[in-house]
């Protein structure tokens, strides 16, 4: 008979920690920094050389018993005033350069609240699974069950994390949780038990489509009786 499945929510060992989640939050403090400098310069670079070489765009003119498109070009260039052609005539070229940098504040703030908010729950058969911006939630019970791997780091520091990707068959929702814990190796113990448990709990027997599913369960179970480093 299998183990009744305690519906407590329980936090499961991955995300960033202590050390990793300040260089993390670091790192991505950094690319906001640096993407809004790049996109603020270009804006004050602009006003500084209109301030230092007069009114590049002209100044604001009052005609009395007309207006400034009555006037000469002649006499609107005496007068330091220019016609405005479009309501955004008052953005220089330059500017577009600072658009550039908007990239890497969207970069960094993702990869603030990716180490910030990163965090995965079982509750019963659920898995919650919330990621920088939202949280899914799948029933491992009733999901496609497939293992597979994701690449960290580069070069010479450069590991594959198995991870357990769940798929509900009638949402098509989707979720992947690694299998690495946040201390370095594998989940402990208990938790792969508790995500093998979830994903046999009240499932049809091995074969079929549910095959792959109880496979997983019982790596699951396997790296628990002999935890190894990834």
């Amino acid at each position: 008979m299998l183990p009744a499945v305690i519906n407590e929510r329980v936090r499961l060992s991955v995300g960033a920690v202590g050390a990793q989640r300040v260089i993390g939050v670091v790192a991505g403090l950094v690319f906001v920094a640096g993407g809004t400098a790049f996109a603020v310069l270009p804006a004050l670079a602009s006003r500084w050389m209109t301030g230092f070489g007069g009114q590049a765009g002209g100044g604001e003119c009052t005609v009395e018993g007309g207006t400034v498109d009555d006037l000469p070009p002649g006499l609107l260039e005496e007068l330091g005033c220019s016609r405005s052609s479009s309501p955004f005539d008052w953005f220089e070229p330059v500017q577009l350069i600072g658009l550039l940098g908007l990239p890497f504040v969207v970069l960094g703030l993702g990869l603030v609240l990716r180490v910030l908010r990163s965090a995965v729950w079982l509750e019963g058969t659920h898995a919650d699974v919330r990621g920088a911006v939202r949280t899914r939630r799948v029933d491992l019970s009733t999901a496609e069950i497939t293992a597979g791997a994701v690449e960290q780091g580069s070069g010479h520091n450069r590991v594959r994390i198995p991870v357990l990707v769940a798929r509900d068959p009638a949402t098509g929702r989707r979720v992947t949780i690694s299998l690495r814990g946040n201390a370095g190796g594998y989940l402990p113990p208990d938790e792969l038990r508790a995500l093998a448990d979830a994903i046999t709990r009240n499932r049809p027997g091995d074969g079929g489509r549910h095959g792959d599913a109880h496979a997983m369960a019982r790596q699951l179970r396997e790296r628990a009786e002999r935890p190894l480093a990834i």
